[in-house]
């Protein structure tokens, strides 16, 4: 008889034990799920160019769509496996201050060379919704306010890497040297039709094809 209560003891508590891991197996395992806003669609590029004009340079985002399907990127659709540049501009451009769309990724052939250096991060959806909800407010520039604010600000949305957003030029492409991921800046080359300025911000806001006279400026 005490033979049959410790077995049936045992049994009691070996259930009981076991039944009190389950709560804790399902709650790490809810953890570990990723989410679709988790999921990586594209690849965001922190981009520098030395100019050959002036001692600034520039700076400007470019990203990249990995998905099999179409992005929204600000105000922009970007098909699969093709890349749009951003950056702001200001007394340089004849269609006026603030944000333009494959400015850089129509230039590349002709300015993107040895002197153009870049890092890289994965882009989630999530992060991309934050980038088109920063762009739809951005379209600005200023001394200050510039197009390494600019860049800076994006970038910072989906990457670990923190740029400093110091507004003259080299001090950030000292840190993207720094951040010993430098790499040769890749772009695809878009034609003029598709590059773009920004008009307005908000629910206001929409492109217009820039003129040739700001693709061609130095």
């Amino acid at each position: 008889m005490k033979l049959v209560l410790k077995r049936l003891t045992a049994f009691v508590l070996t259930f009981i034990f076991l039944f009190s891991l389950i709560p804790a197996v399902n709650a790490d395992t809810t953890k570990a799920l990723p989410t679709d806003e988790d999921t990586v669609v594209g690849k965001i590029y922190l981009c520098s160019r030395w100019s050959s004009i002036t001692t600034t340079g520039h700076l400007w985002v470019y990203i990249y769509n990995t998905s099999g399907e179409t992005l929204r990127v600000g105000l922009y659709d970007l098909a699969p496996n093709e890349g749009v540049s951003l950056a702001t501009f200001g007394f340089t451009r004849s269609d006026g201050f603030g944000i333009y769309y494959n400015m850089e990724a129509y230039r590349n052939d002709k300015y993107c060379d040895s002197s153009c250096i870049s890092i890289s991060d994965d882009l989630t959806k999530k992060e991309l919704d934050a980038v088109t909800a920063k762009l739809l407010v951005s379209n600005k520039w200023n001394p200050i306010i510039n197009c390494v604010y600019f860049a800076c600000s994006i970038w910072n949305i989906a990457s670990d890497t923190r740029m400093v957003p110091f507004f003259y030029p080299p001090v950030v492409r000292l840190q993207i040297s720094a951040a010993g991921e430098r790499e040769t800046c890749q772009m695809n080359y878009q034609p003029p039709e598709k590059s773009f300025k920004q008009r307005g911000n908000g629910d206001k806001a929409y492109l217009e094809n820039v003129s040739q006279a700001s693709l061609d400026a130095k």
